[in-house]
């Protein structure tokens, strides 16, 4: 549709604007015809799978910062997002899910060595004599 704007235009894509596409409206589809698009479910499918994947990135950037329990509720966010507006069933919803658990687990064994490691040594005191 760029490359039609342009003939149309007898532009140049290096001068070709974003605000010239603003002009000419989209054309509409035809009832039943999608000229080879996908459908206004099907996009819309795709802008929330994308929202839901931005949650999940979030996530990711915040572990690598280590700032785990912000993390885990960016996971939680992505998978919480993708069940509502995707379903359950979903394969993007059922991947986020399973990036969640073991996120969670993975804290959760964490923060057990670490309380294990402190109250290892609180317990006991040195004798002085």
């Amino acid at each position: 549709m760029l490359q039609e704007m342009m003939l149309k235009k007898k532009l140049d894509p290096q001068g070709y604007q974003d605000d010239d596409l603003e002009d000419e409206p989209l054309p509409k589809p035809k009832e039943g015809d999608t000229n080879g698009m996908p459908s206004m479910k099907d996009q819309n499918k795709d802008k929330v799978a994308v929202l839901a994947i931005a949650y999940h990135n979030m996530g990711v950037e915040q572990e690598f910062l280590k700032s785990f329990p912000a993390a885990i509720l960016s996971y939680k966010k992505a998978v919480n997002f993708a069940e509502k507006n995707l379903g359950p069933e979903d394969g993007i919803t059922q991947n986020l899910r399973n990036v969640y658990e073991n996120a969670r687990n993975e804290l959760d064994m964490a923060m057990m060595k670490k309380t294990k490691k402190g109250t290892g040594k609180m317990g006991k005191k040195k004798k002085d004599g």
